[in-house]
Formats: structure tokens, C-alpha cells, sequence
């Protein structure tokens, strides 16, 4: 009898102790909601800010070569741009010739990478488009 009434003991001991445990697991559950609550909240607010921040640029470009960006995104994994490094293609590292890294310079339109379809632009389009825009991956 003695030894029924201990293991009884023990079990309300072990029951005390995960209440306990699922009380403290509870709260921090409930913690981490409200700092989820908060990150999201931070990051939809970031994510409007850019959406607005793309809106502006989109409107000044070009029906077709926003179409041809676009297209050339969605095909590429998102690395539509890339820039012109050491004389070849960011994209695929194929040697760029040299009168057209001379036209790209000029900045007049928009050049495509020969091989991989990429729009290119100089290194020094993408070192200023870093500069203004830190986060962008052209």
C-alpha cells in the first residue's frame, strides 16, 4: 500500500512539474508570437516601401524594356542586368567585344549579352546604380 501511495506521490509530483514546463513552454510560445507579429509586421512595412520605391522607377521606363527586363527575369532565376566585368558578360563570362563596351559606355539603349540574352550594362552603370540603390542586384 505504502509503495501505491508513493508512486501516486510521484505521479502528482511529475504532473505538477509538466504543467509547470507546459505553463513556461506556453509563454515563451506566446513570446515568440509577438516577436513574429513584430518582424512581420517590420517587413511588410519594408516590402510596401519597396514596392512604392519600384513603382516610381517603373513608371519612367519603357513599356518594351520593361516587357524585355521582365521576360529576360523570369527566364535567368532574376538576374536579368548584370554588369560588364574584366571585358565579359556578368551573367555568363563570355568576352563582350570591344566596340560594343565602347556603345555601353555611351549608355544610349539597352545591349544584350550575345550568348546568354542578358541585358549588360559598364561596370561603371552598375557601380553607380550600387551606390545610389546599396541592395540592388541588378
Amino acid at each position: 500500500m505504502a509503495a501505491l501511495e508513493n508512486k501516486g506521490t510521484i505521479a502528482r509530483t511529475d504532473i505538477e512539474t509538466t504543467r509547470k514546463e507546459l505553463a513556461e513552454a506556453q509563454k515563451q510560445l506566446e513570446e515568440k508570437k509577438a516577436e513574429l507579429a513584430e518582424v512581420s509586421q517590420a517587413t511588410e512595412a519594408e516590402e510596401l516601401k519597396f514596392r512604392h520605391e519600384r513603382e516610381k522607377i517603373v513608371a519612367r521606363i519603357a513599356k518594351q524594356d520593361l516587357t524585355l527586363y521582365e521576360r529576360i527575369r523570369g527566364a535567368k532565376k532574376g538576374r536579368a542586368v548584370v554588369p560588364i566585368r574584366r571585358g565579359a558578360c556578368g551573367g555568363c563570362h563570355t568576352a563582350v567585344p570591344p566596340q560594343k563596351l565602347l556603345e555601353l559606355k555611351q549608355n544610349n539603349r539597352l545591349y544584350r549579352c550575345e550568348r546568354c540574352g542578358r541585358i549588360i550594362v559598364s561596370e561603371e552603370i552598375a557601380e553607380t546604380t550600387s551606390a545610389i540603390v546599396p541592395q540592388a542586384s541588378l
